[in-house]
Parts: C-alpha cells; structure tokens; sequence
C-alpha cells in the first residue's frame, strides 16, 4: 500500500502533532492479516446423535459477510474431509 496522505487523530480530532504521520507519506508499507488460530478439537452430532467424536477444525476463511468456514484438512489428508460453513449469528 502506498500512503499518499497521512493525519494524525486522537479519538474525534486532529493530533497536535503531524511530525511522525507526515514521515510516512510517499511510502511503501505492507500490512499483514493475523493468522487464524491453530486447529480445535470439536465433535459432530445431529440431533443428539454423535457422528464424530473427535475432529480438529481450523478456521480458514473469514468472508465480508461474517460466514466463517471451517474444515479439517490440515489435520486430516485422508478421503474423508469436513468443510463447516457458518453464516454470522449476531448483529
């Protein structure tokens, strides 16, 4: 990302001073995701009735619309693979 223009603000006004927010104009900078966090154990069960004990699922996406997909290939290269997608339950 290039900074074209830079302003320093502290909370709803303009920061005294401009000095450090200036220095970065014309450069490049690189702003890198956080890093989903490892793998979580978790079971399966449709209406009371477990499926899967035990499965480790890892978040792998987080899409703009808050759904959230999960799935366990990390952990599991074998045939049998789960792919979870939960759409955003809050507001």
């Amino acid at each position: 990302m290039s900074i074209i223009r830079r302003k320093l603000i502290l909370g709803n006004i303009e920061g005294p001073s401009q000095y450090e927010a200036e220095e970065l104009v014309g450069k490049l900078i690189e702003i890198k995701p956080q890093e989903f966090p490892p793998a979580f154990p978790c079971s399966i069960s449709v209406n009371g009735k477990v499926f899967f004990d035990y499965l480790l699922m890892r978040t792998k996406e987080i899409l703009e619309d808050g759904t959230v997909i999960l799935d366990n290939r990390e952990v599991n290269k074998e045939a049998l693979g789960f792919f979870n997608r939960y759409e955003r339950c809050y507001e």
